[in-house]
């Protein structure tokens, strides 16, 4: 008899531990910093992805950003948005992901990010072939509400010295926020 009392006293504790418990399980899941990735570029199907989480969305076109056989001084780019659909102002990062290069003159290809037509980042060393994660932006914030657009650009530089090594050599990357 001691024990069914001792149950029924303590059913509204546990009850409420289990309760409290979900609670903070919904609010983390909800308020965790939104990580996303997508690709960007291709020469294929054009398509668009709009990715949406609970604190931002991004669109960027499918596919991967390549560039070969390019003549010095030539650029790739491909644009890609990012909106802050969450109640507070964010931070996040642009990155790198699946790099490939190819380049014997690394120095000569380089990154260039804009952020709504404003230079962000400029001569930015393509890196080497990785298949990591490179943050090449980061700290970035965005308000409440607010759109932002991207530009990623990849030059490959005409510089001075003898180019040819790097005749007929390619470079890719998908690029992603975090």
């Amino acid at each position: 008899m001691e024990n069914e009392n001792a149950i029924k006293k303590a059913w509204p504790l546990v009850l409420t531990l289990v309760l409290t418990i979900l609670f903070l399980v919904a609010i983390v899941s909800y308020g965790t910093y939104a990580y996303f990735f997508a690709a960007v570029g291709g020469t294929a199907d054009k398509k668009v992805s709009t990715i949406n989480t609970a604190e931002i969305s991004a669109t960027l076109a499918e596919g991967t950003l390549t560039g070969g056989n390019l003549i010095p001084g030539e650029s790739v780019s491909k644009t890609f948005k990012v909106k802050n659909t969450g109640k507070s102002t964010l931070t996040y990062n642009v990155f790198l992901r699946d790099v490939v290069n190819s380049f014997v003159n690394k120095a000569d290809l380089v990154v260039t990010l804009k952020e709504d037509g404003t230079t962000i980042l400029s001569d930015y060393q393509f890196p080497n072939t990785s298949t990591t994660d490179i943050a090449i932006k980061t700290g970035l914030t965005i308000i409440k509400d607010q759109e932002k657009t991207y530009e990623l650009i990849i030059t490959y530089k005409n510089s001075a010295s003898d180019q040819t090594a790097d005749s007929g050599k390619t470079f890719s990357t998908k690029v992603g926020i975090n």
